[in-house]
């Protein structure tokens, strides 16, 4: 299973390694990373469902202290629905003139944002998330 940080580093991680990239290359790896990111949300759901909720302790420091992350059946469900709407929307920005390295960049680095809120379960975490995005 996939570690529920990697949900919100890889679309970081990924716009950071596309701004390096020719523009046309950057854009099919894109659309292969939202695929992947929709499956690796669709096999995490499913776990959530069979399983029950989720919670990963991020640093090894207490839950009072530390961010821990939470993906009961409402968050992975949002989680899923945007990394669906993020990847209909690199399939709609494919062939747009506006759609540069900056843009993905900016673009995956919004999408890293809102799973980190829907993953949180510190008040906290989200106030700086949202106050990020």
């Amino acid at each position: 299973m996939i570690s529920l940080h990697w949900l919100i580093l890889s679309p970081l991680i990924i716009g950071t390694t596309a701004k390096l990239m020719p523009i046309k290359a950057a854009k099919k790896i894109m659309v292969l990373f939202q695929t992947a990111l929709l499956a690796a949300v669709t096999m995490i759901f499913v776990e959530v469902r069979q399983n029950g909720p989720l919670l990963e302790n991020i640093g090894s420091w207490p839950d009072t202290i530390g961010i821990t992350l939470r993906a009961d059946l409402l968050a992975t469900a949002m989680v899923f629905l945007s990394c669906f709407l993020f990847l209909a929307m690199v399939i709609f920005v494919h062939n747009k003139n506006y759609a540069d390295h900056l843009f993905f960049f900016l673009f995956l680095g919004l999408e890293s944002l809102i799973i980190g809120i829907f993953l949180s379960n510190d008040v906290f975490n989200i106030f700086v998330l949202i106050e990020a995005a």
